[in-house]
């Protein structure tokens, strides 16, 4: 059970975590991902974890109910990582906080693009039941 628990709660961390880093990373380049340097990573590392980490501690409140809708989950990923990017690095546009903004539509769009990729692709579950199936077993 909490093993169970624990595993659930680092999956999510690791999947917030992915979609919040990349949404920083590419951002604060401008899409030009040979400008990467190892500071870009670290504020990528660190935006990534901060949003991760906020919404690892939301999915103990009741509002753990907005991640049976896809849309409730994209925005508040787009809130968490919002708020992080933020926290981490001011913007360097000239509204401080554009930059943040657009990095929190990013990780939005990245949860939506991904969650569409998971529903079109099979787990090995399924796969593993279709062929048994299939063999007639």
């Amino acid at each position: 059970m909490v093993l169970e628990l624990l595993r659930e709660k680092v999956r999510l961390f690791l999947a917030r975590f992915t979609e919040s880093g990349t949404s920083c990373l590419l951002v604060m380049v401008g899409g030009n991902v040979n400008a990467l340097t190892l500071s870009h990573w670290s504020k990528a590392f660190q935006t990534g974890a901060v949003s991760a980490a906020i919404l690892v501690v939301l999915s103990f409140t009741p509002l753990k109910r907005w991640t049976s809708n896809g849309l409730l989950t994209a925005i508040t990923v787009t809130l968490a990582t919002t708020i992080a990017d933020y926290l981490v690095h001011p913007g360097k546009f000239s509204l401080q906080s554009l930059e943040a903004i657009i990095t929190g539509l990013g990780a939005g769009a990245l949860y939506l693009l991904f969650l569409r990729w998971r529903a079109r692709t099979p787990s090995s579950k399924e796969v593993s039941k279709e062929g048994a199936v299939a063999k007639g077993e």
